[in-house]
């Protein structure tokens, strides 16, 4: 890399996929510049008694240096996500590290997110950093999710609400709304086609990108992938995307797709879940 190509972004880097192919197979994918964007999920669904939202949601056994639900205690403590004051301070932090855009977990209309999303948006126009919607299509508890017009009908909320915003993502000039398990509630093929031809009935062209490859989607991403497993998960991917399914029966068209690269800087889920899932961040060395 030449000093005339490094980015703005620290931790900005290449590496070459081209030669990595399903069971060996070269892989040869004819790249597009969207433009470079680093995205991070963040889940502002969390309350402090004592702040704004007036209850505690997602904080358990808060302590002065330990919370009962979280691996590491917050450097801003059980903060509360409806306080503008943290939101700012979060996106000031985020972006000197280089992150571009939040992916901001949304769980339906008038939902404790959906009130969050609001005050993010304002304060990312201040701040001068994107956000897109993280789209929680998983929630046992409603029967709708199953529905392809219930889902265009939240869509199009978020569209008509949230992506006038000047700091909403646009990927060529289309919002992008990212989708976290595409095919729960026994979603099947076809799905996701019949939300987005309900959105463009109402005018709404949104750019989605969902984590399973689907013909209808604008592109493919996983939110959360085993550091071990990157460079066979994206490589079998690009090979699906010139017109292959890996493993499948059945083939399908997902050419001319985006791919969005994760990186996974370590994970921790042993407070909420048991056995629950570890990912050693390696004291730092896992990128």
């Amino acid at each position: 890399m030449n000093k005339s190509d490094v980015s703005i972004n620290p931790g900005r880097f290449v590496v070459d996929f081209g030669n990595y192919g399903s069971a060996g197979v070269p892989v040869h994918v004819e790249e597009v510049d969207l433009g470079r964007t680093v995205c991070a999920a963040y889940y502002a669904w969390y309350g402090n008694a004592l702040g704004p939202s007036r209850e505690w949601r997602h904080w358990e056994g808060v302590g002065a240096t330990e919370i009962g639900s979280a691996t590491h205690y917050p450097l801003l403590g059980p903060y509360d996500s409806n306080d503008v004051s943290v939101l700012k301070a979060h996106m000031l932090m985020a972006k000197a590290a280089g992150v571009d855009c939040f992916l901001a977990s949304w769980w339906g209309i008038a939902s404790f997110e959906d009130e969050t999303l609001a005050k993010l948006l304002k304060v990312a126009e201040e701040v001068g950093i994107k956000v897109a919607l993280l789209y929680e299509s998983y929630r046992p508890w409603d029967n709708r999710m199953g529905d392809p017009q219930h889902v265009a009908k939240e869509l199009y909320y978020v569209a008509e609400r949230y992506t006038p915003s000047p700091a909403y993502l646009k990927i060529n000039g289309r919002p992008a709304v990212f989708i976290y398990a595409a095919y729960a509630h026994e979603r099947g093929s076809g799905f996701w086609a019949e939300v987005k031809n309900a959105l463009r009935a109402r005018g709404v062209d949104l750019f989605i990108i969902g984590d399973a490859p689907d013909e209808a989607f604008d592109g493919y991403y996983s939110l959360i992938l085993e550091a071990p497993d990157l460079y066979e998960h994206y490589s079998r991917l690009r090979y699906a995307l010139r017109g292959h399914i890996y493993g499948a029966v059945r083939q399908i068209n997902l050419t001319e797709k985006a791919i969005f690269y994760t990186v996974f800087p370590g994970y921790d889920d042993t407070k909420i879940r048991k056995p629950g899932r570890v990912v050693d961040r390696e004291g730092g060395r896992l990128y």
